[in-house]
């Protein structure tokens, strides 16, 4: 379990940081200010950090993998939807629901296309397999946004 983990976590790290690079390659060769936020006005109101670091590093990756990966998995498998479909289609809703910007949609795209592959692949404890995932890309995200 911690190798198929460290695996598909190291795989969505490099999908991101792939994206990145376009999205800064694009920025700064045709100006394309407006497809990267750099404000995020998501938790403006939240003032402790340890709520904020609960909330995005904890929470809401259980409630998100239950409700966007785990639930459209379970219900994809019960129809035999064809796999890459189905992980195509929990790619593109864990992206419509992370709409903060156009590089961000790309970003949580590939996350969630990421976290449906292992959802497939991961023999057991398919569910918090792919919250372990999650949380540890959420706690690396939010280490280096904050640096």
């Amino acid at each position: 379990m911690i190798i198929n983990i460290i695996k598909y976590l190291s795989l969505n790290l490099l999908c991101n940081f792939l994206v990145a690079c376009i999205f800064y390659f694009l920025h700064s060769n045709f100006s394309l200010a407006f497809i990267i936020d750099t404000e995020n006005r998501t938790f403006e109101n939240i003032n402790s950090t340890l709520v904020f670091f609960l909330l995005v590093v904890l929470i809401m990756p259980i409630i998100e993998t239950f409700i966007l990966i785990y639930l459209p998995y379970k219900f994809f498998k019960r129809i035999d939807f064809p796999k890459g479909f189905a992980i195509f289609h929990i790619g593109l809703l864990f992206a419509i629901l992370h709409t903060h910007s156009a590089y961000y949609v790309c970003v949580t795209f590939f996350s969630g296309i990421i976290y449906g592959l292992a959802i497939y692949q991961i023999p057991t404890n398919k569910f918090w397999s792919v919250t372990c995932i999650h949380c540890l890309k959420n706690a690396i995200a939010l280490s280096l946004t904050s640096i």
